[in-house]
């Protein structure tokens, strides 16, 4: 797949603004439905067949992030299926305390990834909170070992400098791994 890319993206006619994969997704920012396919031909000139989803009301999923786009700036949160129905493993169930902790973490963890705004991931917290309360959580850790408790406070509390945040924004043209597309792309500073 690397000498695909390589071959294809080296020409400037058919790269892309954006171009990220992982694996076998691949989310790509192109000029119009046309250089879509253009690059889907040049893509498939070799053995592998590939298929594309086009955004509906300027948003996409790729992995578990919903990507949007608005103002020439990519705003993501977290993705959820249609089909997720928010189980996960259930507060009563006959497990260690530290499997359900790894359970609040997670969800903690992949919002604040996932996230490009404060607003978006308070959005996103609230959705936790009422899957981890249908899931049988109480808004409290109670466990017989309280320095676990104190470890994953102190794990999960950031500091954040005054006006700065630790999510980054991207705009239109950026990869997604942060890196911006042109030199005059910045990262604004948000308050949490």
């Amino acid at each position: 797949m690397c000498h695909l890319e390589n071959k294809v993206l080296q020409n400037p006619e058919l790269r892309p603004f954006t171009y990220c994969r992982y694996v076998d997704d691949i989310f790509v920012e192109v000029r119009s439905e046309s250089h879509l396919m253009e690059l889907q031909q040049a893509m498939e000139s070799s053995v592998l067949k590939f298929t594309y989803e086009l955004n509906l009301h300027n948003k996409i999923p790729f992995l578990d992030i919903l990507i949007s786009s608005e103002d020439d700036q990519y705003q993501t949160t977290v993705y959820r299926k249609k089909t997720d129905i928010g189980r996960c493993l259930n507060a009563a169930s006959e497990c260690p305390q530290r499997y359900k902790l790894s359970v609040i973490r997670a969800y903690l963890r992949r919002a604040f990834r996932n996230c490009s705004s404060w607003t978006l991931f308070h959005q996103e917290l609230s959705g936790i909170m009422q899957i981890l309360s249908n899931n049988g959580y109480s808004n409290t850790v109670q466990g017989e070992d309280e320095e676990l408790e104190a470890s994953t406070v102190e794990e999960w509390s950031v500091v954040v400098p005054p006006g700065q945040c630790p999510i980054p924004q991207l705009n239109a043209g950026d990869h997604l791994d942060g890196r911006p597309g042109n030199e005059n792309a910045t990262t604004p500073n948000l308050q949490p």
